[in-house]
């Protein structure tokens, strides 16, 4: 199967797209620079790489490299139909939460504000609205008071490749189900309210605890915000 990746920074994902026996990594388009960028690990695997500009030029790209399935990780947007139905079988974007709880971009401050002890991963099929197409997989993973970020993230890309080898195992058995929909789902408006976190240092010191293990560098702002309001 030809695939084509759009993302930001280099992963673990990367290099399993790239080794899998069942799919040829036809490219892999940036969405913004980061030092952890791919360049260096397309140049090395002769793999076409390049950043993104603007919807022009990310639809002409896709359309040059004539993808049978587009994957999507780490967008920081939503991509215009025109562009994510050009493959074959369309695109598939890996989120980190269970949707349809959490849709929005990087739910993790939300997860960790609402002391989750379990949180995990959806692959579904993108359409035009913010995480909220058909779910290809899913699953879950625990989440320990005080967890540092980093290894929640990397917990979370270890459950994405396991779901991305069951779907490619089995793939033409897949039968994506709709997201169930309510009115009480928690959603991701921004990516952090600090004032929010700040609010919790007068009730529960530790959610705030377990937020700033989660996000240590609103530590600075947190002890800042507390210095010019005594």
């Amino acid at each position: 199967m030809k695939v084509i990746l759009i993302t930001t920074g280099y992963s673990n994902v990367v290099d399993f797209l790239f080794h899998h026996p069942n799919i040829y990594l036809a490219g892999i388009m940036e969405c913004r620079y980061t030092e952890n960028n791919c360049y260096k690990y397309t140049l090395k695997n002769k793999i076409p790489h390049c950043f993104y500009k603007n919807f022009i030029h990310m639809s002409k790209w896709v359309e040059t490299l004539l993808p049978d399935l587009m994957v999507t990780y780490k967008v920081p947007f939503l991509l215009p139909r025109y562009i994510f139905a050009k493959p074959q079988y369309g695109t598939i974007n890996i989120h980190p939460a269970l949707l349809p709880e959490y849709r929005g971009a990087n739910p993790w401050f939300w997860i960790y504000y609402n002391m989750e002890s379990k949180s995990g991963v959806t692959i579904h099929q993108i359409d035009e609205y913010e995480d909220h197409g058909d779910i290809w997989a899913q699953d879950y993973f625990q989440i320990t008071l005080g967890t540092p970020l980093h290894l929640l993230q990397q917990e979370a890309e270890k459950t994405a490749i396991n779901l991305l080898k069951q779907i490619l195992m089995d793939w033409e058995n897949i039968k994506p189900t709709p997201q169930k929909e309510g009115t009480n789902l928690i959603r991701t408006k921004k990516h952090f309210d600090f004032k929010k976190l700040s609010d919790l240092a007068a009730i529960d010191g530790v959610n705030l605890w377990h937020i700033l293990r989660g996000f240590p560098f609103l530590l600075k702002k947190y002890i800042q915000n507390w210095k010019e309001n005594i």
